[in-house]
C-alpha cells in the first residue's frame, strides 16, 4: 500500500477541515485555522509541518504537526492536543492501516529536523476518545509510550435541573453568592470582547507569576476559530455592566472542553469562577451538546496549584475520563522518502471492541 503526504498548504483550509468536521477524532485543535493560529505566534517557535495522507486520489487523513526547535520536539499539534485525525469511513484494519503511515511520516519529518521526542494527543471529548470503554491508549499499539493524563468530565444528558444537583455544596454556595451580588454571567462575541479579554488576561498572568500568552495568540482565536463557533466566550458581568471575568470553551462535536479564563485581582473572591463554569456547563447542555470537559485533574498532587484547580474542577460534578497522550523518544535521522507502510499488528479483540464502541455512539462505519 503506497501512499503520498501533501502539505496543509498543499491541501488547502477547505479539504482538510472538511475531514476533520467527519471523522470521530476530529476536534478544535485538528482544524487547519488552529494551526495557522499556532504557527503565527512567533514567539512560541512552532514550526508548520502539517500534512495529509494520500491514498491515490483519496484523501483518509490529515496530521496536525509541529515541531519545536527550542525543545527539540515534534507533536501532533503545536498548542492544543490533537494527533493523526483519519476518515470516518474508515474501521478496523484500514484504519489501523493509514494511522501507522500517519506515524511513519510524522516519524520521518521529526528526525530529519532533528527532534529527540515525538508527541500526540487526543482530547477527552472526541467521538473516538469517548467510545472506549475500557480507557486502553490507542497509541501504544504504534510504538509509544503512555503519557495520559485525567480530565473531570460531565454527561450533559441529564439534564439542567440534575446537573445544578450535582454540583457540589461550595460550588452552589459560589455561584449564588456572584449572583446575590449582582453579577451575571453572559456568552458574548470574541470579537468585541478582545481587548477587555486581553486586557484581564494579563492582569491574571502577571498576578500569578506567569508571562501573559502574546496577543496575537488570542486575536487568532477571536478570527478563526470564535466565527466557526468551535470558541465560545462567556464574561461575568458586574452590576454597573463591567466586564471583569471570562471563560472561553473550545467546542466541537459531542462535547465542549474549559479551554482558557481570567478575572479581575480584585474580584477573585466573588464566586466569579464558578459563577463563568456553571454558565458554562448549562450553555452546553442547552446547546445540545453530550459532554462537557473541565480540564485535567491531578489527585495526589503535592503541587497546590494542581490541587487547588483538582478541587475546584472536581466541585462541578461528573467524573475522571482518559485524556490519551503518548510520547516517543527519537534517535537519529531519516530520508524523507514515502515510505510503503504495512498493516501495524494489533490484537483483533481490542479493534473488535473499539469498533463497538463506535456503533454504540451512533458513528456509521
Amino acid at each position: 500500500m503506497t501512499f503520498s503526504y501533501p502539505s496543509l498548504a498543499e491541501l488547502g483550509d477547505e479539504a482538510w477541515d472538511d475531514l476533520v468536521r467527519s471523522s470521530p477524532d476530529g476536534w478544535v485543535f485538528s482544524l487547519a485555522g488552529w494551526q495557522r493560529l499556532v504557527t503565527a505566534v512567533t514567539e512560541w517557535g512552532f514550526i508548520e509541518r502539517g500534512f495529509g495522507v494520500m491514498e491515490g486520489s483519496r484523501l483518509r487523513a490529515v496530521v496536525p504537526f509541529h515541531f519545536r526547535p527550542e525543545h527539540r520536539v515534534s507533536g501532533s499539534s503545536g498548542w492544543g492536543g490533537s494527533g493523526p485525525v483519519i476518515a470516518g469511513s474508515l474501521t478496523g484494519a484500514a484504519r489501523d492501516a493509514i494511522f501507522a503511515a500517519a506515524v511513519a511520516r510524522m516519524t520521518e519529518l521529526a528526525k530529519a529536523d532533528g527532534a529527540t521526542t515525538l508527541e500526540l494527543s487526543c482530547a477527552p471529548v472526541t467521538t473516538s476518545s469517548l467510545a472506549n470503554r475500557w480507557g486502553v491508549n490507542p497509541f501504544v499499539f504504534h510504538g509509544f509510550e503512555d503519557a495520559s493524563r485525567l480530565s473531570q468530565v460531565l454527561d450533559l444528558s441529564s439534564g439542567a435541573e440534575a446537573l445544578w444537583d450535582a454540583l457540589a455544596k461550595t460550588a452552589r454556595q459560589a455561584v449564588r453568592k456572584a449572583e446575590k451580588a449582582g453579577f451575571r454571567a453572559e456568552r458574548v462575541d470574541w470579537r468585541q470582547h478582545l481587548d477587555a479579554y486581553y486586557a484581564c488576561h494579563v492582569e491574571t498572568y502577571t498576578r500569578t507569576g506567569v508571562s501573559p500568552h502574546p496577543r496575537r495568540y488570542f486575536e487568532g482565536i477571536a478570527a478563526r476559530t470564535a466565527p466557526t463557533g468551535d470558541s465560545v466566550l462567556f464574561v461575568a458581568l458586574t452590576p454597573h455592566g463591567e466586564p471583569v471575568a471570562f471563560h472561553n470553551d473550545a467546542r466541537f462535536g459531542p462535547g465542549a472542553t474549559y479551554h482558557t479564563g481570567c478575572s479581575r485581582t480584585a474580584l477573585r473572591r466573588e464566586g466569579l469562577d464558578y459563577l463563568l463554569m456553571w454558565h458554562a456547563i448549562l450553555d452546553a447542555q442547552r446547546s445540545n451538546l453530550g459532554w462537557y470537559d473541565c480540564g485535567w485533574i491531578f489527585p495526589g498532587a503535592t503541587d497546590t496549584k494542581q490541587q487547588g484547580l483538582t478541587l475546584f474542577k472536581t466541585r462541578f460534578g461528573g467524573e475522571a475520563h482518559r485524556a490519551f497522550a503518548a510520547k516517543r523518544q527519537l534517535e537519529g535521522k531519516v530520508s524523507l522518502s514515502a515510505p510503503e507502510v504495512s498493516q501495524p499488528a494489533r490484537p483483533s479483540h481490542v479493534r473488535r471492541l473499539a469498533t463497538d464502541a463506535l456503533r454504540v455512539l451512533g458513528v456509521r462505519l
